[in-house]
């Protein structure tokens, strides 16, 4: 039983007015509550004299049966009372209360029932009858609207799309593998294999995809297979997957001198060649940055007819394990990519899947001379093939990084997210191109295609998907980048390019008058070797700010015609602060101004 007296001490008293009548109220109080509630008046057996109040209370227990009084008596708190009955109609728990100012009018409850408000019209069965219905009525509708959506949405394509939007999703027919001969392996990837080959007699290269690394053949091919994607700083690519197995391929255009890297180790190049492999770099770069919209965008589907392949072209097929599906869808999306049509980037051909493993592979055009890892290690170059490598590194990368509409048709800025003297090829006229889409991220702007967003976690700082750790731009090595902007992304390709134009330039004889030209080294390869850790990268290139060393007379080359140098151009693309760095497109035009 709680202590009522306590209650209502809480609530204040007063006095009652001298010679006011003293109220007789019933008593009944329990051993804790007498003496409190004999301080209200004088008790006489079952019965109270009220001594500062005209009120009498009771508290009754409520059950099964009527009301059983549990507290009787005298008010102990001054209050008013109009009511001369104990009336109540609400009750605490299990318990109820009344005051009243009648004699002895505590000692019986009578209990007012709560009033009830008068039924509705609308009973249940009636409700029913008209939200059933209803109900019925509103999904008969969404069901409605969802089959019109459906209907009028098209199909998943991985062809080049002629869209408003290139962000739909993009199909093809596959190419069939019998038609492609293979010839010799010419590069091995994290997720892919390239090969030489002929593609119903045409000379073409094959990038095989493995099963595992579909993610990465994928973007690379939607990249590839993007409209107005024909450019000179990018491979072109003529075909994609076969119905037998679940290994990829793309058919590319086969550079004739392989990867920049491989050129670079392998001979040096006079002024005019180092710049035509820098100003052909940029211009790839810029291309593939830029957002284009023409009308000659490419209306067909992925899988070209062999009319694109010139009779006894070589191709490069890339060959992707089983393990590497990741990494093949993620190239083969790249690829899919309307208006990819650009000198800049390497030309898809097609894709497909072997017929006996489940091995993917990437058509791709043929580059003459190889990667620019493989020329550069190969030969030295002139100012003039130097400029061309690196003018058409640019133009591609801005082309990529371009947010392109031409006559109805979009292609949206891709950062190329890996970009490295092997990521890059070098054809017969020494022209760059650039490929492996493999860690590349689309950034569509159409707001009805939020899923091309999640293309951007792909950023994943130590893993072997976040691209080649020497070319990474600090923002990336510390893993603080923000990957809710594009702006992020397409900047750390900047930095991959400086370090490109670095190395292409470190190759050019005539950069070096009087002494011979250095031997093909990668950037910080000098101070950390050729296979830095991603802390030694974080302490030499975030921490301490260190970059590649430029040579005193790269400074001072062009300073006397009033325009960029090399070293403003080079700092400028890997600016510590990444908002600092040049566009693609402004590196394209700067490299522009550098006479042959």
């Amino acid at each position: 039983m709680p202590s009522w007296l306590n209650v209502f001490a809480l609530l204040g008293s007063a006095l009652l007015p001298v010679g006011a009548q003293k109220r007789r109220c019933a008593y009944l109080a329990s051993p804790s509550n007498a003496l409190h509630l004999k301080e209200a008046g004088n008790v006489s057996g079952a019965e109270q004299l009220c001594g500062h109040t005209p009120c009498c209370m009771g508290y009754f227990k409520l059950g099964y049966g009527p009301p059983i009084p549990d507290l009787l008596g005298c008010n102990v708190v001054q209050m008013e009372c109009p009511e001369s009955s104990c009336f109540s109609s609400h009750h605490m728990e299990n318990f109820t209360s009344c005051v009243c100012n009648t004699d002895f009018c505590n000692a019986n409850l009578t209990w007012l029932a709560p009033s009830t408000p008068s039924p509705s019209p609308w009973g249940v069965s009636s409700i029913c009858m008209v939200v059933v219905p209803l109900a019925l009525l509103l999904i008969l509708c969404i069901f409605m609207c969802h089959r019109s959506i459906r209907k009028g949405v098209a199909k998943p394509s991985y062809g080049r799309v002629t869209s408003q939007c290139s962000c739909h999703g993009l199909q093809g027919s596959d190419l069939d593998l019998g038609c492609i001969e293979l010839r010799q392996m010419v590069g091995q990837g994290h997720f892919a294999s390239v090969w030489s080959g002929y593609l119903r007699g045409a000379p073409v290269a094959v990038k095989v995809f493995p099963a595992r690394s579909v993610q990465q053949y994928l973007r690379e091919r939607t990249v590839y297979s993007l409209a107005l994607l024909d450019h000179a700083g990018c491979c072109a690519s003529w075909g994609r997957d076969g119905p037998q197995s679940r290994d990829r391929f793309l058919v590319l255009e086969l550079a004739a001198q392989g990867s920049l890297r491989s050129f670079l180790s392998h001979s040096s190049c006079s002024w005019a060649c180092s710049l035509r492999l820098a100003q052909s770099l940029s211009h790839g770069l810029a291309f593939l940055h830029a957002d284009l919209q023409r009308n000659d965008g490419w209306p067909g589907p992925l899988c070209v007819s062999v009319e694109w392949v010139p009779a006894g072209a070589p191709v490069a097929v890339k060959v992707f394990p089983a393990r590497s599906m990741q990494q093949y869808l993620r190239e083969r999306t790249v690829y899919s990519l309307a208006l990819l049509d650009h000198a800049g980037v390497l030309r898809f051909l097609g894709a497909g899947t072997a017929p006996q493993s489940r091995d993917r592979f990437l058509v791709l055009e043929l580059a003459a001379q190889g990667s620019l890892r493989s020329f550069l290690s190969h030969s030295s170059c002139s100012w003039a093939c130097s400029l061309r490598l690196a003018q058409s590194l640019s133009h591609g990368l801005a082309f990529l990084h371009a947010d392109l509409q031409r006559n109805g048709t979009h292609k949206p800025p891709v950062a190329h997210g890996d970009l490295s003297s092997s990521n890059a090829v070098v054809r017969a006229d020494g022209s760059c191109a650039l490929c492996d889409f493999g860690c590349s991220t689309i950034l569509c702007s159409c707001p009805e295609q939020p899923g091309w967003q999640q293309h951007r976690n792909i950023f994943q700082v130590g893993s072997a998907q976040v691209g080649t750790l020497c070319y990474m731009s600090p923002e990336v090595l510390e893993g603080c980048v923000n990957l809710g902007s594009s702006r992020y992304l397409l900047q750390g390709d900047l930095y991959s390019l400086g370090l490109l134009l670095w190395e292409v330039w470190t190759r050019c004889h005539e950069l070096y008058p009087g002494s011979a030209v250095l031997e093909h080294r990668l950037p910080y390869e000098e101070v950390l070797g050729v296979s830095p850790s991603l802390g030694e990268l974080v302490h030499w290139v975030s921490e301490r700010r260190e970059r590649p060393p430029i040579p005193l007379q790269w400074g001072q080359r062009f300073q006397e015609q009033g325009i960029y140098t090399i070293r403003e151009i080079l700092e400028d693309c890997w600016d510590h602060d990444p908002e600092a760095r040049l566009t693609a497109q402004g590196a394209a035009e700067r490299l522009a101004t550098l006479a042959p």
